[in-house]
């Protein structure tokens, strides 16, 4: 649909992730760091198998996802790598809101990242 607008309805950025999945056949690999597994429970609620592995180990394998979020005590810091068959993405952002709301800011601007990243 687009980058401002990703769905209607009852569509979430997990939702449109694990269709386009689907389509291209491929799996994902996360490695989540600061967290607390909130970004892997959002993306299996979604029907994604995520995959254990430090790196894909096949060309078929659509990406190896690495988040990493950082609190701090007047900002948090996210960075977030996406490699894919077309290439590496890298993503770093700061968030300067109430600490409380870091990470599920986090978790929605990774999970933003790979929708518009994945072919």
């Amino acid at each position: 649909m687009g980058n401002a607008i990703y769905g209607q309805n009852e569509d979430t950025l997990e939702s449109l992730i694990a269709t386009r999945m689907e389509v291209l056949g491929h799996s994902l690999t996360v490695v989540e760091g600061g967290l607390g597994s909130e970004l892997v429970r959002r993306l299996e609620r979604a029907g994604i198998q995520t995959n254990a592995l430090i790196q894909p180990t096949a060309e078929d394998e659509t990406t190896f996802k690495e988040t990493n979020f950082i609190p701090g005590q007047w900002q948090q810091n996210m960075w977030a790598f996406l490699i894919t068959p077309e290439g590496l993405y890298e993503l770093h952002r700061s968030y300067g809101g109430p600490a409380q709301m870091g990470t599920a800011w986090a978790v929605n601007t990774a999970l933003d990242f790979v929708r518009r990243n994945i072919a």
